[in-house]
This record gives C-alpha cells, structure tokens and sequence, in this order.
C-alpha cells in the first residue's frame, strides 16, 4: 500500500471521527434543550408576596392527622373564634408572625410533583397545612413538610411544583393544640388570701377553714382524729391554680353536665373590701383525651381539664384528709 493511500484512508478515519463527535455534540445539545428549559422556566424561589406580620390578619393550621386550630386578628388582639374568642397569648403568636414576615428560601430541593408525598409537602399528604389570610382578603397556603435534616424544613406554596428547604419555620413552630397558643391559667387564686373551701362530691360535702397556721383544717375534726395537713394543702393548691387543656366556649352547653356537677368547690377569699366566694365546677367528660368540663364563677369561658384534677375532686373522701393511725 503506498503512503498515499495510507493518508487517504486515514483522512476518511478523521472526517468520520469527526462527524460522529458532531452527532454525539448536537445529541447533547438536543437532550439540554428537551429538559434544561423546563427547569429554567420554573421558579426559584419561595417567597410569600405581600405578608408581613402586620398585615396578617388570620391563620388556619391543619395537622396530618386532621386536627386544625383557627385564629383571628381583632382588634383587641389575636382570639381562637371557634373557642368563644378566647384570648391568644400574644408571646407565643408573635415569633410565628415574625417568622412569616417577608418569608422566603431559594434552597430548591424539587420541582416535581411525585416527590410532594415523601417530602411531606403533597396537597393530601403533609406535615402542617398552614393558611395565611392578608387585610387584602389574599390567602396563602403553604405546606410544611418533613425535616431535611438539622436546621431544614420541606416547604411548598400552595399550586406551585417546587419544594425547598428553610431552617426559618418547623411544624413545631405552627402547631394545632389550643395549648400552645393561650396562656394555660384558667384560675388562680393567692393562697394566703383564701379562708376556708368547701369540697362537694359523690361522697359528700367537706367544709374546710384555715387555723392560725394557714392550714385547712376539717371544720367537723372528732376528738382523737389528727388532720392530714399534707393532704388538705395539697386540696387547696390544686384549687388555686387550675390549668386548662383548652377553652371551650362561652355559652353554656347541657352536654357539659354542669347542672349536676360530679365535683363543685367553694373558696371563700379575703379581698380589700371584706371577702368574695368563688365556684368551681366539674362536668362531665368531653370528647375521646379523658378530659372535663370544668368552670370558674369568676370567668365567662368553659373549658377542659385533665383527668388528674377531676380525679383530685371528684373521688377525694373525707378519710383522705385524716392521719391514719
């Protein structure tokens, strides 16, 4: 075979090599164009447009399991409006509203709608659901979704594809029990300021009065009984502060049980003017967390207390305020 061609044939080598490259280049480029567009076109950035937390004027959260709490902007304040408008603590609704003040993340973690489901971000599937509502009458949505790790939060905005990351909000922060947004005192009461009680159940009626100690004593104690100061201490310091596990209403309901109470007890207190009697009164169980129905005379709320305080009312005899011997 003569040097020519030897270079001719490899000359045809290099101009198939090269077309070849070329097919593999505008390949490429076909495949950038088919699926790098479609990214580019979509957003991101979360960001929620137009909310700051003085123009917040409403938020409804929902949790996976279906629990949701509503709250409401007046003019008094922040109130639970399907709880009576019971007062929202305004230390513990502040940081959520200052969080969703001017939100946003650029920490893109998909655009896909399949991945909405493991993320915990899916319109059916979710950590936290919260809706935002603006002075304008504009609703925002966004989901809150599982954790991504420490410090990051899957988040999604409502109609949009894409999902991010924020180490700005948790579903911790924006959750449904009533508790985590009131102050939790239902009743409370100065110790030193109190009389006497008087504790009414199944068993009986119990009148109690304080001695020259402060102590409870049992107003009917038998020669050779020895009161069980301990015990009779512990009566009064369960009565003077009662803590809710929630409001109920402000209207009276026959399903609380109140006109027959299971436990109802009176303190008599000291007050500037002379002295004031207070009442409180267990009801019946409500709903399926084995809590009561319980009411203050001196509030316009009914509300619900643990099982504990209704145990501590309702089945106390007068055989455990005396010392056995």
């Amino acid at each position: 075979m003569t040097t020519e061609s030897v270079t001719q044939k490899t000359s045809g080598l290099n101009k198939i090599n090269i077309i070849l490259i070329g097919l593999l280049v505008i390949q490429a480029l076909l495949m950038a164009a088919v699926y790098w567009p479609k990214a580019a076109a979509g957003k991101s950035e979360l960001k929620l447009e137009g909310v700051t937390k003085d123009n917040i004027t409403a938020l409804h959260i929902i949790d996976a399991e279906g629990k949701e709490i509503a709250m409401k902007k007046t003019g008094e304040g922040w109130v639970l409006p399907e709880m009576g408008d019971y007062p929202v603590d305004e230390s513990k609704i502040t940081p959520l509203l200052e969080k969703l003040d001017g939100f946003k993340t650029n920490r893109l973690v998909t655009r896909t709608k399949e991945s909405h489901k493991q993320l915990q971000v899916a319109d059916d599937d979710f950590a936290r659901k919260l809706e935002i509502t603006t002075a304008d009458g504009q609703v925002h949505t966004l989901y809150v979704g599982a954790s991504g790790g420490p410090g990051a939060t899957h988040v999604r905005l409502s109609g949009e594809p894409e999902a991010y990351l924020t180490g700005d909000l948790t579903s911790w922060d924006i959750n449904t029990a009533p508790s985590g947004w009131i102050d939790n005192l239902y009743f409370t009461l100065d110790k030193d300021a109190v009389l006497g009680l008087s504790l009414k159940n199944s068993a009986g009626q119990l009148d109690f009065s304080k001695d020259d100690e402060g102590n409870l004593v049992l107003n009917d104690l038998q020669e050779g009984e020895e009161m069980d100061t301990a015990a009779a201490n512990g009566l009064l310091n369960r009565v003077i502060s009662v803590r809710m596990s929630r409001p109920l209403s402000k209207e009276e309901n026959p399903a609380y049980g109140l006109d027959k109470p299971q436990a109802s007890v009176t303190l008599r207190a000291k007050t500037d003017d002379g002295s004031q009697t207070y009442t409180l009164l267990l009801g019946q169980p409500y709903g399926d967390q084995d809590e009561y129905v319980f009411h203050a005379s001196n509030s316009p709320y009914y509300v619900l207390v643990s099982n504990y305080i209704a145990d501590d009312l309702s089945q106390k005899t007068r055989q455990d305020f005396i010392k056995k011997p």
